[in-house]
């Protein structure tokens, strides 16, 4: 009898753990407990399976985006002095590091001076590789371009290349691309943010979970040997950077902001065709009291990490240059810059599955210097959309304008 009974006590509490299982995977909390958990068990078992506990950002609510900025920051400090940066150290054209489980290889190669200017131009291929056990996405890039002087350029936006690779347990990625700095000599480094999709199990998170995986600083050098300089200084709290980045229900839409030109007012007819152009330098006139206004080329870079189509219909621009009221002008669809410089009229843009679309726009603002962010309507598959009527209002990040191109304190924080 009492082995009977036993049986029935221990079948009971088997049913019972099999429910609480099932449970924890279909409620937010439990499966953030049973998540925190596996992920416990695991380091238990073996170091080898230390992937994300602790450096994993997740959303407040179902609703609520992830950010790349708050995951990125909330990853562990990185030492000066440690492998990854060497600062004040001699360092080589190439680096590898390691870090929740991705394994990045970046590589630069010197292609020389651009014909009629000052820049100097390199190239760089990036590898990555998923050694952990999950399947992730790439989602956002963060860089730091620093040049022989210490000035950094900071550049945030979706993808690697106009692509948001899924990566499967041991799958690689890589992709080549190019950046110029004033010197003949810098550095480079920054991180990715991915997504996890599935975990080890296969199971599915019910709420977005995202980490950063971080790159080690690569010299850029004129014979791609080794050298020291400046490591440089990614914007710091408080101020507004010229670029910034923001996801969506994985449409993710980066900006880069630069100066262009100051424009008279007996330009205005040279953007006539475009209305926001047309607008904004106008008021920028007004407000003025007549004189020149300043034009910033912003340059967008908008990713489809979704499974389907959207469909861009509306972009949205909110400029905050410190004269109430802010500027709010509005585009029907994509509006490009053409090759004489004269902003083309704004049509609506379709985005494939994994697409990517990059394009320049341009503010023109009465002073040196404003704070814009903005807004794309996208429209969706309804069935795909929790308020059902077809559309996605997809959010661009507050971003700097400034004539001298470097960050700007932030307005909201006393």
């Amino acid at each position: 009898m009492g082995a009977a009974r036993d049986a029935v006590q221990l079948g009971l509490l088997l049913a019972f753990f099999a429910i609480g299982v099932q449970w924890m995977r279909n409620t937010d909390g439990g499966q953030q407990f049973l998540f925190a958990t596996r992920q416990y068990i695991l380091e238990l078992l073996s170091p080898e399976h230390k992937t994300l506990r602790g450096t994993t950002t997740k959303a407040s609510s179902p609703g609520e985006a992830l950010q790349p900025e708050a995951v990125r920051k909330a990853a562990p400090a990185v030492r000066p002095e440690g492998h990854e940066m060497k600062c004040n150290e001699e360092i080589p054209a190439y680096s590898s590091v390691t870090s929740n489980k991705i394994q990045i290889f970046a590589q630069g190669f010197y292609k020389g001076k651009v014909h009629d200017s000052d820049e100097h131009w390199w190239m760089y291929r990036i590898e990555f590789k998923n050694t952990g056990r999950q399947r992730v996405q790439l989602l956002t890039r963060h860089w730091l371009f620093v040049d022989a002087n210490g000035k950094t350029t900071e550049v945030k936006g979706p993808g690697a290349r106009g692509m948001t690779p899924k990566l499967g347990p041991g799958r690689s990625h890589s992709y080549e691309s190019g950046t110029p700095l004033k010197t003949d000599r810098g550095s480079m480094y920054g991180s990715f943010q991915f997504q996890i999709l599935k975990y080890e199990d296969g199971s599915k998170p019910l709420r977005p979970h995202m980490f950063s995986a971080r790159v080690g600083r690569l010299a850029l050098s004129p014979d791609n040997a080794p050298i020291t300089v400046p490591c440089g200084e990614e914007t710091p709290e408080g101020m507004v950077a010229l670029t910034s980045v923001f996801v969506t229900d994985r449409v993710i839409v980066g900006v880069t902001s630069s100066f262009q030109q100051s424009i008279s007012p007996d330009k205005a007819d040279a953007a006539a065709q475009a209305r926001f152009g047309e607008l904004a330098l106008s008021e920028a006139v007004r407000r003025k009291g007549g004189g020149q206004a300043m034009r910033f080329i912003v340059d967008v870079q908008v990713n489809n990490g979704r499974d389907q189509t959207v469909n861009v219909k509306r972009v949205l621009w909110h400029v905050s240059d410190g004269l109430a009221p802010a500027i709010t002008a509005e585009r029907e669809g994509v509006m490009s810059i053409g090759q004489n410089g004269s902003p083309r009229k704004p049509v609506a843009y379709t985005l494939g599955q994994n697409e990517a679309l990059r394009y320049e726009d341009y503010i023109d603002i009465a002073t040196r210097t404003a704070i814009v962010e903005g807004e794309m309507i996208v429209e969706i598959d309804p069935e795909d959309d929790d308020d059902g009527d077809g559309l996605l209002h997809v959010f661009i990040a507050p971003f700097a304008l400034n004539v001298e191109g470097e960050p700007i304190p932030d307005p909201t924080i006393d």
